[in-house]
């Protein structure tokens, strides 16, 4: 019979034994096989909290944060997750239930009604609060925890919720009521350990308006119009992050930067040092110019720094405008030998980016380097996009390289098309560290449709792995999932 045709109540515990039997990417793929697979898995997934398994290693998902613009659609799937756990009943003071109460809070004293109206607010606030430590958010805390979290808490996360909804006429009232915003002195800004610091969360969304309005708590910047240099340094940081062009020029024009002119004094000076690390991140090269012009001439600034390693950096960030502002400087899309475990090719591939990765191409970037496991096929066959492993394909002088080797990868993930495109174009499986690593992993992760591929292309299920791994192997992202546990050392 098939599977849909059972009653609901035997559908609903198969598809609780597919999540909870098979590692979390496997379900991923399974997932995307129809819709009616993709309701039911997600059903299964939410209902039997399979995300608050995934923090701490190997999958770290309390970083996710960090890799929001290579994985977007990751992202926004975990935070529909935690939209419905923030919607079920919880403790008032617990993180996921002071998540809720301040959304309520909000959407109620606008006069919004309904549960939509409740999940968009929620889905928003907890954009924010995945930017921080995203852990918190699964942690189920102690009894002695709830009790302490005082009135003053759950206003401040109400307060710092505000300012990232851009609810200008709320905050207008809060300041007139006397709450000061804004870090001066010994005074802190208002705080949320949801949320984080309510300027903080101003200078993320890039709310220009929101940014001018919490600066109106400082004296000096309300009687001078200059910007204190932490408050610049805060606009500064985000803007660039996140692409605020607006907030980003606001900073730079309401303080004027005085730096040192000697060589030693540079060398020691803390804006100096502020100002290189920001460079790294800025998207749009007028304000990077900018930045650069006040550190020194270009000649200067990059024997600071290889020039390569911005490319590499805005690549990884899927930055285009700043890739072709350097491919068109002379920047090389190259290291110079083997000095980075990322090329900028690579990071446009883990990016997904596919016009950087034209771009690069086109610009002589090398797929052959840097040395594995760091190689541009394997990261492109793991990213799993057919078009960009074609791309790269017609550039690699030997297919088999690789630890593991591309096609052991296409195994592991399943991906048939893949593993095919790879063979056409000469891929070997007569090879221990080939076809051998791929029986091998196919076995271990229990993919049974890949040990039938291999069989088909001549292998037995009972082809031994010989290989003798490099040294280190354990630091790097395959080992966890792509070397046979009985080789482990």
């Amino acid at each position: 019979m098939p599977l849909f045709e059972l009653p609901p109540e035997l559908v609903e515990p198969i598809f609780d034994y597919i999540v909870k039997s098979r590692s979390f990417e496997r379900v991923m793929r399974i997932r995307i096989v129809s819709r009616r697979f993709k309701t039911c898995i997600d059903s299964s997934i939410f209902r039997l909290d399979l995300f608050s398994q995934l923090v701490g290693p190997p999958y770290r998902l309390e970083d996710i944060g960090w890799g929001v613009h290579r994985r977007p659609a990751f992202f926004s799937y975990v935070r529909s997750y935690i939209t419905y756990k923030v919607l079920q009943e919880h403790p008032i003071t617990s993180p996921l239930g002071r998540v809720r109460a301040a959304a309520q809070a909000l959407y109620e004293r606008d006069g919004d009604v309904g549960n939509e109206a409740l999940s968009a607010c929620v889905g928003s606030l907890l954009t924010l609060a995945m930017n921080r430590h995203l852990g918190e958010l699964f942690r189920e805390p102690e009894p002695d925890e709830l009790e302490k979290c005082s009135d003053e808490a759950l206003k401040a996360d109400i307060y710092v919720a505000a300012v990232w909804l851009g609810k200008l006429s709320y905050v207008e009232s809060l300041i007139a009521d006397g709450v000061e915003f804004c870090t001066v002195g010994r005074r802190n800004d208002v705080h949320s350990s949801i949320f984080g610091h309510a300027f903080r969360a101003a200078a993320i969304k890039g709310n220009l308006d929101m940014i001018k309005l919490l600066l109106s708590c400082i004296p000096e910047y309300r009687d001078t119009g200059v910007l204190p240099a932490p408050q610049q340094h805060n606009i500064l940081s985000y803007a660039s992050m996140h692409g605020h062009e607006a907030a980003f020029d606001f900073a730079m024009d309401s303080r004027p930067l005085n730096l040192p002119q000697t060589e030693a004094e540079r060398e020691i000076d803390q804006e100096v040092y502020y100002h290189k690390q920001t460079v790294d991140m800025i998207p749009f090269p007028k304000g990077y110019e900018q930045v650069v012009a006040l550190l020194g001439p270009d000649r200067e600034f990059f024997e600071w720094k290889c020039p390569t390693s911005f490319l590499n950096r805005n690549s990884y960030l899927g930055n285009e405008e700043m890739v072709r502002y350097f491919l068109n400087k002379g920047v090389p899309p190259n290291y110079p030998g083997d000095t980075s475990r990322f090329s900028p090719l690579s990071s446009s591939i883990l990016c997904g980016n596919e016009t950087i990765i034209k771009l690069l191409l086109e610009a002589g970037a090398d797929p052959n380097v840097p040395p594995p496991p760091y190689l541009a096929l394997s990261h492109a066959v793991w990213k799993g996009s057919a078009s960009v492993v074609k791309m790269v394909l017609d550039r690699v002088t030997d297919i088999n390289v690789g630890y593991p080797p591309p096609i052991v990868i296409a195994v592991f993930k399943e991906r048939i098309d893949l593993f095919q495109l790879l063979r056409e174009h000469g891929a070997r499986l007569d090879t221990p560290e080939t076809g051998g690593w791929a029986m091998a992993v196919a076995k271990m992760h229990g993919l049974s449709s890949m040990v039938d591929v291999l069989v088909r292309e001549g292998l037995s299920p009972d082809d031994v792995f010989h290989w003798s791994a490099p040294s280190s192997t354990d630091t790097h992202w395959w080992y966890y999932y792509l070397w046979p546990r009985q080789y482990r050392v």
